[in-house]
């Protein structure tokens, strides 16, 4: 019973009725406010706000990246794996079309192109 009566006067912020009179006897009903509880310590959100900060601009430059590549790349996402045949290729679709991720359907060569081969010929020395 003593513990209940602690419990009453914590919770109620009152004090206790004397010691001859039971509670439930009181003309009064009890205190009912409940204060907040206070934690000992506060969180330290200014010491996490740079982290915060930092996190976002780490988002933005990342978006800000895959914006600028998915634009430069023709709406297109980017090429995975490649292997040395696709890089050929690649480069074969980009003489005969002139962008980098474009492909033709067209049966004949431009003009010119019999004569712009991808083999590079080194300088001669003398």
């Amino acid at each position: 019973m003593r513990f209940k009566k602690n419990l009453w006067q914590r919770l109620s912020g009152a004090a206790l009725p004397p010691a001859g009179i039971p509670t439930a006897q009181l003309n009064h009903p009890p205190n009912r406010i409940h204060h907040p509880v206070v934690s000992p310590m506060g969180v330290p959100f200014e010491a996490l706000l740079p982290y915060g900060i930092m996190l976002a601009m780490f988002g933005v430059t990342g978006a800000g990246l895959s914006t600028v590549r998915y634009y430069s790349n023709n709406k297109k996402a980017p090429r995975r794996t490649l292997d040395a045949w696709d890089r050929q290729m690649m480069d074969r679709d980009f003489r005969l079309t002139g962008i980098w991720r474009e492909q033709t359907d067209n049966p004949v060569a431009p003009v010119g192109f019999e004569v712009n081969n991808p083999w590079r010929m080194e300088k001669r020395i003398i």
